[in-house]
């Protein structure tokens, strides 16, 4: 009883020593089928798309990752539908910058560090989807597009929201 006791005491803060959640969405102007593995390379259990007609657009944790393909929960908020499993990484996962402006400065680390001395300053950045390379705790690599060029670098999680 005093074991049972102790985890109810401690069961609240067990969620504070997880590592930050790597939210991302499924770009809403893509409208083509989304794959979901059962592992990487396997077979395909499920393929999703988002659904304009009906306002359901695809959520996702990304839970792990290899190379090529994020391992994610995968859910429809308007349906309550969510599958897990492997899907491709693609430029179409992603999230937004939680800076509304339209136009905007950006700014990208070549570290994943504040204080890194290697930035990356994008000035009037167009808005529009930031891509998901990696997760590494309260980090992103990150990639957009920025005066007809492809950039990448490090961006710090809490920066990036999964609502346009």
């Amino acid at each position: 009883m005093k074991w049972l006791c102790l985890l109810l005491l401690y069961i609240p803060f067990i969620g504070l020593a997880q590592t930050d959640l790597c939210e991302a969405v499924v770009h809403w102007r893509h409208t083509e089928k989304v794959d979901i593995y059962s592992m990487p390379n396997g077979e395909i259990f499920q393929s999703v798309k988002n659904d304009p007609q009906n306002d359901d657009y695809i959520s996702l944790v990304i839970l792990a990752e290899n190379k090529d393909f994020f391992y994610v929960d995968l859910f429809f908020g308007k349906y309550h539908k969510n599958y897990k499993g492997w899907v491709k990484k693609e430029v179409y996962i992603g999230a937004y910058s939680k800076n509304e402006q339209k136009i905007q400065n950006l700014t990208l680390y070549e570290e994943r560090d504040i204080k890194a001395a290697l930035k990356i300053e994008l000035y009037d950045w167009e808005a529009g989807l930031i891509t998901i390379n990696k997760c590494k705790g309260k980090w992103k690599l990150v990639s957009l597009d920025h005066n007809g060029k492809r950039v990448t670098g490090w961006i710090e999680s809490h920066m990036l929201d999964c609502i346009e």
